[in-house]
Formats: structure tokens, C-alpha cells, sequence
């Protein structure tokens, strides 16, 4: 039998371990990342801080975390908060996408300023909707309290000559604290979502489309039979970034 070459078999397994070696760099990054601070929250999830260092308690904050109303209320409110924001998104950016395709005047300006939430830091977005739900001199609160705009036996009756508690009790059910976070979340992932829509509509074929205007399908038939579908995957896409940066 003939004997193989020690350099040829140090050059096979080079080839046979390269793939290692290449996926090793990404897989410490996640360790480090990813892994141990999990792993190292669930280790302080068991633990309570003492004057003398950490104490295992097991499932005791647990207990803790379940046994009150809190806990529950707060699903709730994420569950509402999720919903709304993710449809609202979705829905919004889907519209504005359509209108955008249709080669509307002045849209060149419309997309550079749908840009513009996306490219501005967060904290000056929070400070601009900060800014108009103030109670004494926000934007919303001058709308409310402004009889020219809203009529006496309107919402100004209940809001007249007193600031607006965007964030206490509000005069009325519901409080509209929810809407104005789903509102801020959704302004500023709406240019996302618009653009990733907008370029999936550019690859539904107009022949298509033009078949089913002749065929006498309406434009709302076309949207749910025709572009829905074609573009679902890109809408599953935004989806899911809309659910991960509303969980975030």
C-alpha cells in the first residue's frame, strides 16, 4: 500500500478543519455576547442581594413576580401595546408603499421625508413627542382646549382652561398614554417597513396587474388577491422586526 505523503496529509486536514476554524471566531462572539449574559441572568433570577454578598433563594423571586396583579397587568399592556403598534406599522407602511409606487407628484420629497424619523436620534424623537403631549403646552392639549378647532360639546368641554393629563387620569376612557406610544414607536419604524414594502411592490409584475384591470377586478380585489400575496414574504419580514423592536 502505498504510504501518503506527510505533507499531503497535514494539507488534508487542514481542508477537512478549515470550516472550524472559520466558524470559530463567530461562535466565541456569540458565547460572549449572547450565551453567558443569559445564562448569567438566569444565574441572578435565583439569587437575592444581601448586605453580605448573593444568597440562593431558588424560585422565591419567582413567587414573588407571579404572586402579585403586576405581573399580569404589564403582559396586558405589552400584548396591547405589540398589537397595536406592529398593525398600525404594517398597515401604514403598506399605504403609504402603494402610494409611493404610483408615481405621485412631488413622491421624491414624500420619501425623503419619510426618511427623516429614521435617520434622527432617538432621544430627540422622544423629546419632540415629549413636546406635544405636554399637559400645559403641548400640541395635543392646545388642540383639545381650543374651541375654534374643537366645537364646545366637543373634548374641550372636559379639558377647558386646565392642562390635558396625557399620562394621569384622563377625564375619559381610554387613556390615550397607549396610542401616543404606539404612535411614537410607529413614526419611527414606518420608513423601515415603507421602503422594504416599496421595493417588494417593484418586483409584482404590471402584467399581472393590467390582466386583472382588464379582467374588471377592482383595485381593492387586486391589492388582496394579486399584491398581498406576492409580497408576503417581505411583509413577514417587517413583521418580525416590528414584534423584536417593540419587544426590545
Amino acid at each position: 500500500m502505498q504510504q501518503k505523503n506527510p505533507l499531503q496529509a497535514i494539507r488534508y486536514r487542514f481542508r477537512k478543519s478549515l470550516p472550524f476554524w472559520l466558524i470559530l471566531p463567530t461562535v466565541l462572539v456569540i458565547l460572549v455576547i449572547q450565551v453567558y449574559p443569559a445564562l448569567y441572568t438566569v444565574w441572578l433570577s435565583l439569587q437575592e442581594r444581601k448586605p453580605a454578598g448573593w444568597e440562593y433563594v431558588g424560585f422565591d423571586n419567582f413567587q414573588r413576580l407571579f404572586g402579585t396583579g403586576i405581573f399580569p397587568e404589564s403582559i396586558g399592556h405589552t400584548v396591547i401595546f405589540l398589537s397595536g403598534y406592529t398593525i398600525f406599522t404594517l398597515v401604514m407602511g403598506f399605504v403609504i408603499a402603494l402610494l409611493l409606487k404610483q408615481n405621485v407628484r412631488l413622491s421624491g420629497l414624500y420619501l425623503t421625508l419619510l426618511f427623516i424619523p429614521w435617520v434622527i436620534a432617538d432621544i430627540i424623537a422622544g423629546l419632540v413627542f415629549r413636546l406635544m403631549v405636554t399637559p400645559d403646552y403641548g400640541l395635543f392639549s392646545g388642540i383639545l382646549q381650543n374651541p375654534n378647532i374643537i366645537p364646545p360639546n366637543g373634548l374641550s368641554v372636559l379639558t377647558a382652561n386646565r392642562p390635558t393629563p396625557w399620562f394621569g387620569n384622563f377625564p375619559f376612557p381610554p387613556s390615550p398614554a397607549m396610542i401616543y406610544l404606539i404612535l411614537s414607536a410607529s413614526w419611527r419604524a414606518l420608513p423601515f417597513v415603507t421602503i422594504l414594502i416599496l421595493a417588494a411592490l417593484q418586483t409584482v409584475p404590471t402584467e399581472v396587474l393590467e390582466s386583472a384591470r382588464i379582467d374588471g377586478a377592482s383595485g381593492l380585489q387586486i391589492n388582496r388577491f394579486i399584491t398581498i400575496p406576492l409580497i408576503l414574504p417581505a411583509m413577514v419580514v417587517a413583521l418580525f422586526n416590528l414584534i423584536l423592536g417593540g419587544m426590545n
